[in-house]
């Protein structure tokens, strides 16, 4: 499974997070068990669960930014649709338009979607919240 976005430890396990500002985040999971730790169901969404918790009882916090090398170039990952095993890319770069076929999605935005065996998915992860600046 590719990560994407938000990420900290509490307590010794990693959680999906929401900084919520003024001190706040909300850890998120799909782990039932979880109930018995104090998260509740989000709303409507009965298989995603919640906490609020103060964010100086995060041991750690960071972002996943994942990426793609398509072709010998770096590309962002935009979306991945993993029952049909494709990736979606994203350039800025109007030479990947006609240099390797991508689609125009906006002003200075270009995508491509490709099958998961033409590239090398990897994630960068990078300190937030503060952590890493010690």
């Amino acid at each position: 499974m590719i990560k994407k976005g938000e990420y900290g430890i509490y307590k010794g396990k990693e959680y999906s997070i929401i900084p919520e500002g003024s001190g706040k985040v909300t850890l998120r999971t799909r782990d039932k068990a979880a109930q018995g730790a104090g998260f509740q169901a989000a709303g409507l969404k009965k298989n995603i669960f919640i906490k609020e918790i103060a964010q100086s009882e995060l041991e750690n916090a960071y972002e996943y930014k994942p990426y793609a090398i398509y072709k010998g170039r770096e590309f962002i990952v935009e979306g991945v649709n993993e029952a049909a095993q494709t990736v979606i890319l994203k350039s800025i770069d109007p030479n990947t338009v006609d240099e390797l076929g991508f689609s125009s999605l906006g002003k200075y935005e270009y995508i491509k979607t490709v099958d998961f065996a033409e590239v090398n998915i990897s994630e960068k992860k990078s300190p937030i919240l503060g952590f890493g600046e010690k």
